[in-house]
């Protein structure tokens, strides 16, 4: 990276800057890589300025591409990623200067959709989810009412079947002869 790489903020201080290009050649990542991964995790990388002209603050914003890199290789899904830079890095969040208002507002309508968006959508899964509850209820009771009824039938079945044989075995009055005596008395 370049010597030059620095801006001035706003009390004066100096702060290491880098574009992406650069990042790109320190980690050894495809810059176009790391674009994906800029658009993905946006809120957690610190840069400054806006198209062309944006510069990632440094150490910062290494460790984050860093970071992202290392969850990459083991293969951990993106909403996982963002979970855990949720909890590791401080998210960053752009100065409204005096004159960005109505984007700021355009912004927050937008974010305040999108969650009502999403907030319906969990309504209608939940939703969905308890009728698929109450079905899997219903057809369990009606399980349980057939089995209730195939071991009465059973019983009934088994006890008919003792008493046949306990009506067998009294009216039984057949003695048994022995083999030769049905030959005619040899």
């Amino acid at each position: 990276m370049n010597d030059d790489d620095e801006t001035t903020t706003e009390g004066g201080a100096m702060k290491k800057t880098a574009t992406m290009t650069e990042i790109s050649e320190q980690l050894k990542i495809p810059r176009t890589t790391l674009n994906e991964w800029r658009q993905a995790f946006e809120e957690f990388i610190p840069c400054e300025g806006e198209g062309r002209s944006r510069r990632y603050i440094l150490p910062d914003s290494l460790e984050v591409f860093q970071t992202i890199a290392k969850l990459k290789q083991k293969e951990t899904s993106t909403e996982d990623i963002s979970k855990i830079l949720q909890k590791t890095v401080p998210m960053t969040i752009q100065e409204v200067t005096e004159q960005e208002p109505a984007l700021f507002m355009g912004v927050l309508e937008g974010l305040a959709a999108e969650m009502r968006r999403a907030n319906e959508l969990k309504e209608q899964e939940l939703t969905i989810r308890l009728q698929e509850i109450q079905e899997q209820r219903q057809y369990r009771e009606q399980m349980l009412e057939r089995l209730e009824r195939r071991n009465d039938d059973v019983t009934q079945a088994l006890v008919a079947l003792r008493e046949a044989r306990e009506q067998a075995a009294a009216s039984s009055t057949v003695t048994k002869r022995k083999w030769w005596k049905f030959n005619g008395g040899i």
